[in-house]
């Protein structure tokens, strides 16, 4: 995956057709190599190995939307991404809401806590009632929703820090603006 852009967003629209409609096709058209999962993912890959590599991908795009905050592998991406990149030289953030996380006053932070907080719950309790042999799967689903919950605070700071800018302004001539800044980044990390 290394020396290849990895996009993270919510199949949920508008995001799903933003990303596969004009966003990949920009960052294609400017010479960069991308991986998006409908197109890198395709029938009988295993996702969940496709998601683990994300660390190794040069930069990871977080296309943030309200579906992507109640999305359990969005959020495992990026919590990923947090977690395992270097926040100021490999992770960008694209905010379809144009939504203010320093003033959070939607209280996004909180509702996104609330919601993997129950989904631990729920998962909790289905693995209490499920035999020994068969509790592995669930079990890995509660990896990921810790994993979520033990980066959450890491993602908000992150997405408070970076100025990522209106949709407005990105999305401009063909996202020139985030194709530009991602080019330019490769280049320096080649050298």
């Amino acid at each position: 995956m290394n020396g290849k852009i990895f996009i993270s967003y919510s199949w949920s629209e508008p995001s799903g057709s933003i990303v596969n409609n004009w966003l990949v096709p920009a960052i294609k058209a400017a010479g960069i190599n991308c991986l998006v999962d409908k197109e890198a993912c395709g029938y009988n890959a295993n996702i969940d190995k496709f998601e683990a590599e994300l660390p190794l991908a040069a930069k990871v795009v977080l296309v943030v939307s309200p579906a992507f905050f109640q999305s359990p592998d969005c959020m495992f991406e990026a919590a990923l991404a947090v977690s395992k990149c270097d926040i100021e030289k490999q992770v960008y953030v694209i905010n379809l809401q144009n939504y203010n996380f320093r003033k959070d006053d939607k209280n996004l932070l909180s509702e996104t806590s609330a919601y993997f907080e129950n989904l631990k719950m729920k998962t909790q309790e289905a693995i209490e009632k499920l035999p020994d042999s068969a509790k592995g799967s669930m079990k890995d689903d509660l990896r990921k929703i810790n994993t979520v919950l033990g980066n959450l605070t890491a993602l908000w700071r992150m997405l408070k820090s970076k100025n990522s800018g209106s949709f407005d302004m990105l999305s401009k001539d063909g996202f020139k603006l985030v194709c530009e800044a991602i080019s330019e980044s490769l280049k320096e990390a080649s050298v």
